[in-house]
């Protein structure tokens, strides 16, 4: 089982906390356009089982995740102004949780906000573990799939909720990781825990 950081903007992680986003999708880098469906089943059972003979391609999973995996949500968050020239490294931890501020579900006025790459692990409040992981180009995302990436539902209509989990990848990723450029991705499937990763038992 391993830790992970991974980076969410404020309206994932107000979807995580609030209990709409389930899973979530990253490119993965350095597959060859050419990788077919076969390359997805068996890279699938390979982070699934962790059975290094049948990895087709071996430099791509140094990071792997994996089911039972822990991730830890990095967000935008804040502490109070007597804090605000403190680095995040030289912060009591003690802070945690009430001297902590998350703009994504807190009112935020009057505080300098620290951006989610700063976010130091003693200070996640959500912790996700990994119950599946699986392949595929982001294009095969389904209506249903993008409401559980937390993307409300557009109109009753599934097709336009697709087009705007579309419109939040272009936002996100550029280039060859577009939308139109169609990349692989890993979908990570998770459930959520409301504690910092250091309070989650095994």
């Amino acid at each position: 089982m391993k830790h992970i950081p991974q980076l969410f903007n404020a309206d994932m992680a107000r979807a995580i906390w609030n209990g709409t986003k389930t899973e979530t999708r990253r490119p993965i880098t350095g597959v060859p356009n050419e990788a077919t469906s076969w390359w997805r089943e068996v890279a699938t059972k390979f982070l699934r089982f962790n059975d290094a003979a049948k990895n087709p391609y071996p430099n791509h999973f140094g990071t792997r995740t994996q089911v039972g995996d822990l991730i830890y949500v990095r967000e935008a968050w804040a502490v109070g102004r007597p804090h605000d020239g403190t680095k995040p490294s030289d912060l009591n931890r003690n802070l945690y949780p009430r001297g902590i501020n998350y703009p994504a579900t807190d009112l935020s006025r009057g505080v300098k906000r620290r951006p989610s790459l700063h976010m130091p692990k003693w200070a996640s409040r959500m912790t996700l573990r990994v119950t599946d992981v699986s392949f595929e180009r982001v294009q095969d995302i389904r209506g249903h799939d993008c409401v559980a990436e937390g993307i409300p539902v557009v109109n009753h209509c599934f097709g336009e909720t697709r087009d705007a989990f579309a419109s939040l990848w272009d936002s996100i990723y550029c280039a060859d990781q577009s939308w139109e450029a169609n990349p692989w991705v890993m979908v990570v499937k998770f459930e959520t825990i409301k504690k910092n990763i250091l309070e989650v038992g095994v």
